[in-house]
């Protein structure tokens, strides 16, 4: 389960800038889905602080120090840009 509600997680997708998602509660554990490119460079990102489900589109994540692909997408619809 996400140790963030709905709210924290809202608040984090509107401050990185990330548009036309949706977040789902399945089951009690909560997760997001994007619709289009998801843009998460340069943010210093140790982990993904929520669970991601399905990118419709290209997902970039690059230059951050992810240490774990806890929360880690299922379904990326386009390319993975993570180094």
């Amino acid at each position: 389960m996400n140790s963030m509600n709905p709210q924290q997680i809202k608040t984090w997708l509107d401050n990185n800038h990330v548009l036309n998602y949706d977040i789902v509660n399945f089951n009690n554990d909560l997760f997001v889905n994007i619709f289009g490119n998801l843009n998460l460079p340069y943010l210093d990102l140790e982990y993904l602080p929520f669970k991601f489900n399905v990118i419709k589109g290209d997902f970039f994540c690059n230059h951050n120090k992810l240490k774990s692909f806890n929360n880690f997408l299922e379904i990326i619809e386009g390319n993975l840009y993570c180094y």
